[in-house]
């Protein structure tokens, strides 16, 4: 014979049964990055890869902005030119031509006194940190009464061992470059975030106050 149960929906029942839901739900999603995570790490890779020049711009305008500031309101609000004061548009845009200028000489500069440098030292490093690792192999090979022969085996090893690294650190300038690349990319797009800055402000606080509630939204503010 059948048995037949009775189950009562009352509000401890349903809520008993939302949470037995929501701890299955989160265990099983657990489980699944665990057991997705390397294809996880290269998916968030990839997309941040793909918006990091968006990522630089807004840091990039975040850091210049205090400099902006200061030829917006100490240099420029005083330049007039036909006895006139210039618009605030004109003032943003001198001010920002003024402010990446700056900025561009100073990393002119640096990449002046620093490239130059690590570009000539380069090879020198690399072959004489090649030929201090033989010297030292020969010395505690002869010191440990090794056989010419291994000592030469070494040598080789050495030498190997150091193409490698001239090849990974070939691999590296390149990934560098792509980096270089992804930032001058955030460098002009952070260029008409500042030039709109206070409009994007305003419309970032008005779409943030149609989807919040104004204690939320305020909250918001307060954290930003």
């Amino acid at each position: 014979y059948g048995i037949m149960f009775k189950i009562r929906w009352n509000k401890a029942n349903t809520l008993a049964a939302i949470y037995a839901s929501g701890v299955l739900i989160l265990t099983l999603t657990g489980v699944s990055i665990v057991v997705n995570i390397r294809a996880l790490y290269g998916w968030f890779s990839d997309f941040f890869s793909t918006i990091s020049p968006v990522v630089y711009a807004l840091a990039f305008a975040y850091l210049v902005n205090p400099l902006l500031k200061f030829f917006e309101r100490q240099l420029l609000s005083r330049l007039r030119i036909s006895g006139k004061d210039l618009s605030p548009r004109l003032r943003r845009i001198f001010s920002l031509v003024l402010t990446y200028s700056s900025l561009g000489l100073l990393l002119f500069l640096i990449g002046l006194l620093v490239i130059p440098q690590i570009a000539a030292n380069y090879e020198s490093i690399i072959q004489n940190t090649s030929a201090f690792l033989v010297s030292a192999v020969e010395t505690l090979g002869s010191y440990f009464g090794f056989e010419a022969s291994d000592i030469t085996d070494l040598e080789q090893v050495i030498n190997e061992f150091t193409a490698k690294f001239l090849t990974y650190v070939g691999t590296i300038a390149s990934s560098l470059v792509v980096g270089v690349l992804k930032f001058l990319l955030g460098l002009f797009v952070s260029f008409f975030v500042l030039l709109n800055k206070e409009k994007m402000i305003a419309i970032t606080k008005k779409f943030l106050a149609s989807w919040l509630s104004a204690k939320h939204f305020n909250n918001v503010m307060n954290v930003v």
